[in-house]
């Protein structure tokens, strides 16, 4: 694996030659080595690579024996929404956030949605998907699918004086 997709922030490189479906399996099973959840949030971009990632992705959750809450094609700020408003262990977006269609990547939270970095846990998941020993769980996670998108607009509603809005 390409040590220099890890970033401050996030997981992120050109996709394939950079990251690839691998990779994220990699991670995502340092992530649950390192997190422990039981159940996680996971959701991704428009990014024509980022289906074939997120199965990835949902991969190594099962092998890890962690369920997935597929919240489905989503911004990062409702994956972090929903891994906060619904109490989860955590969540990954399939996102390569601002860069150009060529980059994917991995951004990262625990529980709360507070973000992975290199000073919060990406340091040490990092260190364990360059290991990458890991074992499966004798149970594989499931996976069901969640459409946030009525609560999360309700809450951004909930934030603003409608009468302030003008059409």
């Amino acid at each position: 694996m390409n040590k220099d997709i890890f970033k401050a922030y996030d997981v992120r490189g050109v996709y394939p030659s950079e990251i690839d479906e691998e990779a994220v399996y990699t991670v995502a099973r340092a992530y649950c080595s390192f997190l422990k959840p039981k159940k996680v949030v996971l959701g991704r971009d428009v990014r024509i690579s980022g289906e074939s990632l997120f199965k990835a992705a949902c991969k190594a959750f099962s092998d890890a024996g962690v369920d997935v809450i597929d919240i489905g094609v989503v911004t990062t700020d409702m994956l972090y929404f929903a891994v906060a408003y619904y109490g989860y262990d955590g969540g990954i977006s399939i996102t390569a956030s601002h860069d150009s269609a060529e980059y994917n990547g991995l951004k990262m939270v625990s529980s709360n949605a507070k973000p992975v970095c290199m000073d919060s846990g990406l340091e040490e998941i990092k260190t364990l998907a360059l290991k990458g020993d890991f074992t499966s769980a004798a149970v594989g996670g499931k996976i069901e699918e969640l459409t946030i998108i009525d609560d999360y607009l309700g809450k951004i509603l909930s934030l603003i004086d409608e009468g302030l809005i003008t059409r």
